[in-house]
C-alpha cells in the first residue's frame, strides 16, 4: 500500500485568446491511477474526476496573471496499491476559455472524457494481470509510448464525437461556444514502489498549432509507501 499525492499549483496566462478583458478559464482535471480500481466517479475504476466546471479556477485572468489552484481541483490524494511492485500514476488536464456553453453540457463532455480514460486503462490492466498470471509478478512493465498513444488517440476521438453529437460543436476542439486552450499530461512511473518518489512538472496547455491562448500549469506528483 501507499499514498498517491497530485498536486496543481499555479495557473499563469501566458497569452490570452482576446485582445481585450480577461479570460474566463477554467480546467479539466483527471486523475489517472494505473493501481488499485476506486474512484470518485461511479462506475469509474482507474480515473479520479473533479469538477469541471466553469469558474472552478474563480474569476477571469488577464494576460501574465498568476493564480494558486484551488485544492478543490487541484490536490488528488488517496491511498493506492500499486500493480506488482511498480506504480503508475498522474493527471490529464484540459484547459478552456468560457463564453456560454451550458453547464450541462460541459459535464456531459467531460464525464464521457473521463469513462474513455477509465476503458483505454482498463484494456492495460487486463493485459497486465494476463502477464501475472502467465509470467509473474517480475514480468510487468511500465506503460509503453504506444499505449499512452493508443490512449491519447481514444480520447481525442471521444470528445470530437462528444462535441459534435451533444453539443453541436465545430470539430474538432471546440466545446460549442467555449474555446480549447490546450491539454497536456503529467504521468509518473514509480519502478520500486517501496520508496518514496517526488517529481515536479510544468505543462504548457495550447493548442498544437501554437496559434491562440497559453496557459502554463505547475504542479507535482508524488508517491508515499
Amino acid at each position: 500500500m501507499g499514498t498517491v499525492n497530485v498536486q496543481l499549483d499555479r495557473v499563469t496566462v501566458v497569452n490570452k485568446k482576446d485582445e481585450i478583458g480577461k479570460d474566463e478559464a477554467y480546467l479539466w482535471v483527471i486523475g489517472l491511477q494505473v493501481l488499485t480500481p476506486g474512484s470518485d466517479v461511479d462506475g469509474l475504476e482507474f480515473v479520479r474526476a473533479k469538477n469541471p466546471l466553469p469558474g472552478n479556477l474563480g474569476a477571469g485572468l488577464k494576460r501574465k496573471e498568476t493564480r494558486v489552484v484551488p485544492a478543490a481541483i487541484g490536490r488528488l490524494q488517496y491511498p493506492a496499491t500499486p500493480l506488482g511492485k511498480r506504480a503508475l500514476f498522474g493527471v490529464v488536464v484540459f484547459a478552456w476559455d468560457h463564453d456560454r456553453t451550458p453547464n450541462g453540457s460541459i459535464q456531459l463532455a467531460y464525464d464521457r472524457t473521463a469513462a474513455t480514460i477509465d476503458q483505454a486503462i482498463r484494456g492495460i490492466i487486463d493485459d497486465r494481470l494476463q502477464v501475472i498470471r502467465d509470467e509473474g509478478l517480475a514480468a510487468v512493465k511500465p506503460m509503453t509510448s504506444p499505449e499512452a498513444s493508443a490512449i491519447r488517440d481514444a480520447v481525442e476521438a471521444e470528445i470530437r464525437a462528444v462535441f459534435l453529437q451533444s453539443l453541436g460543436a465545430n470539430a474538432p476542439w471546440s466545446l460549442n461556444l467555449d474555446d480549447f486552450v490546450g491539454a497536456e499530461k503529467a504521468v509518473a512511473t514509480v519502478a520500486d514502489a517501496t520508496l518514496p518518489f517526488a517529481q515536479s512538472f510544468t505543462l504548457s496547455l495550447r493548442k498544437r498549432d501554437n496559434i491562440g491562448a497559453h496557459y502554463e500549469l505547475s504542479g507535482s506528483l508524488r508517491w508515499t509507501p
